[in-house]
Formats: C-alpha cells, sequence, structure tokens
C-alpha cells in the first residue's frame, strides 16, 4: 500500500516535470519570472529581492553557463554550422521543418525553470535560520519531550496518529518539491509557510514516536 502511494507520488512529480519542460512555452517561464520578481519587491522590499535574484543569477551562471552544461545540451541536440555543412544533402535537416529550433526553445524553457527554482532556493536560504530558530527547534524540543513525558506516564502514543502524520509530512515535502519547480508567478511568502508546516509536522511525528523505540 505505501509503496504504491509512493510509485504513484513519485509518477505525479515525473508527469508535472515532464509537461514543464516539453509543453510550457518559454515566454510563459519568463513572464511568471517577472511577475514573480514585482511579487517579491512587494512581501521582501526592492533591495532584500534584488539581492536574491542577483544570487539565483550567480547560482545559475556557475552551475548552468560557465560548468558547460547549456552548451553541452544544446550541442548533444543541435548540430554545430560545421556539422550541418559536413552533412552533405542533410544541411537543412531539421532546421527547415522547425525541429531544431523547436528544441532549442524546450531547452531555453527548461533553463528558464532552473533559473526560477534557483531564485525560490535563495528565498529558502534566507527564511531557513529564522524557521529553524524560532520555529523547528522549539518545535522539535516540544516534540522530543511530549514523547518523554509519554515514556513516564500512562499517555498513549497513537500509531494512526503517528501513521497519518508521517504521511501528511511526506506529501507535504513532495508538494514543496512540485511547488519549486512549478511555473507560474508564486508569493515568495508561501515559502515559509511550507517550511512551517514541515517543521510541526516533524515536531509531531517525533512527539507520537512509540514509547519503547
Amino acid at each position: 500500500m505505501w509503496q504504491n502511494k509512493y510509485v504513484a507520488s513519485f509518477a505525479i512529480f515525473m508527469t508535472e516535470l515532464a509537461i514543464i519542460c516539453l509543453l510550457v512555452p518559454v515566454h510563459v517561464v519568463e513572464g511568471a519570472i517577472n511577475d514573480e520578481y514585482k511579487m517579491s519587491v512587494k512581501s521582501l522590499g526592492t533591495e532584500l529581492a534584488d539581492e536574491v535574484y542577483d544570487r539565483a543569477k550567480k547560482d545559475y551562471e556557475s552551475l548552468i553557463i560557465e560548468s558547460g552544461v547549456y552548451t553541452a545540451v544544446v550541442r548533444h541536440f543541435i548540430p554545430t554550422d560545421e556539422e550541418r555543412r559536413n552533412s552533405v544533402g542533410m544541411e537543412d535537416l531539421g532546421t527547415r521543418d522547425g525541429w531544431f529550433p523547436l528544441v532549442q526553445s524546450r531547452i531555453n524553457a527548461t533553463t528558464s525553470i532552473v533559473y526560477q527554482l534557483l531564485v525560490r532556493y535563495e528565498v529558502m536560504m534566507i527564511w531557513l535560520p529564522y524557521v529553524l530558530l524560532f520555529v523547528s527547534v522549539p518545535v522539535f524540543i516540544g516534540g522530543f519531550w511530549q514523547r518523554r513525558i509519554k515514556q513516564s506516564n500512562f499517555d498513549y502514543s497513537s500509531p494512526l496518529v503517528t501513521n497519518s502524520t508521517v504521511q501528511l509530512l511526506i506529501y507535504s515535502c513532495l508538494g514543496g518539491v512540485m511547488f519549486m519547480i512549478l511555473p507560474v508567478a508564486v508569493n515568495h511568502v508561501l515559502i515559509p509557510v511550507i517550511m512551517i508546516i514541515i517543521s510541526v509536522l516533524i515536531g509531531r511525528v517525533i512527539g507520537n514516536i512509540q514509547k519503547r523505540l
């Protein structure tokens, strides 16, 4: 039963990823990035929003451009001018029928999504210390002491509550990952909200671990 849930969740995630990479137009992703920046300015302020996007740009250039990943992917799917000239009789193959431009647009759309993901990652890194300090650590400590109290009295650690919370935690983490790659403009305030929800669920799991474990 659990395995089927994991397989179904993974299949949904891979389907979303395939749809994003293969079908979402470049202008849609770029428009979402621009709209998200405007929302980021409203929620974080211009200075912090610009810092986030500058960091994301540096990460993108380091991981995708300077590393040679972008060039390698393009050359793998699209031949160079020299390779086309050397392909006697097939110089225009893939160009005249629009195949290579289509592949180029898919590559650009995918790399734009990677950039958007890096922006959200940088926002998460800004919020992470505050969420850990003011939410995660207190919740984890509370869950730990809740379990210790249950070990010293007749309080009951419900396997049903534990199982349900673990499943909700897994789906929340999966939803967070899917949210990070979603090619639509989202308010960056949702990122710490998701982090807080996951922290609270982990605390609940800790507090309901079976007494003898």
